[in-house]
């Protein structure tokens, strides 16, 4: 039995299987770039696994295991005693210690860059304790004076707690006695209003 003869526009089975393995082979080359791709892309970084073993050197280290001895000596005398002065100035140079030994890490010690801000807070605490100290003091007097009328008195010593409190913001902005309280400015216009108000000489 004689086949019939091909047409022109018809394929062969072979040609057929050709082009079919082509556009599989397309496909599965398009899908391949893509995952490679993928790969290739950005991935998220645990910035916690970067080693900065590498960058510390040993001056570095030294400055951290120094700030580390200061704090201790630190905590040593305030246990026996109020801090004064020169013990204030240890702590003051732990911090600064320690914020050499962070800069010099480029920050990636994220241990010793909490322990940096625990330094910052702790020395302004204790630096600035004296001047909030001496402020409160300063405003009660004004206070007293006002109650017995010496307006002009009282109103120095107003002058003279804001002042001290301007210190402590400008200076120890990280301590507990930045600002503390209402602040002075506005405790001060109050009591000048009051008195020229309600007091003032007939």
């Amino acid at each position: 039995m004689k086949h019939r003869p091909r047409l022109p526009h018809e394929s062969s089975p072979l040609k057929k299987f050709f082009v079919v393995c082509s556009i599989l082979a397309l496909a599965l080359l398009v899908l391949g770039g893509f995952w490679f791709l993928s790969k290739m892309g950005p991935r998220d970084v645990d910035y916690r696994e970067v080693a900065v073993v590498g960058a510390v050197t040993d001056e570095l280290l030294e400055f951290k295991a120094q700030s580390i001895e200061l704090e201790a000596e630190f905590d040593e005398l305030v246990s026996l005693r109020e801090p004064e002065a020169e013990d204030i100035e240890l702590i003051r140079k732990a911090r600064d210690l320690q914020k050499a030994y962070v800069e010099g890490t480029n920050g990636l010690d994220g241990e010793a860059a909490q322990r940096l801000r625990a330094l910052t807070v702790r020395y302004e605490n204790n630096a600035a304790a004296k001047l909030q100290e001496r402020s409160f003091q300063i405003e009660m007097e004004a206070q007293a004076l006002a109650e017995n009328k010496d307006y002009e008195a009282a109103s120095t010593k107003y002058q003279e707690a804001f002042a001290l409190q301007d210190e402590i913001n400008q200076s120890f902005s990280n301590s507990s006695a930045y600002n503390a309280g209402v602040p002075l400015p506005y405790g001060a216009r109050r009591f000048f209003l009051r008195q020229s108000l309600c007091f003032k000489p007939v």
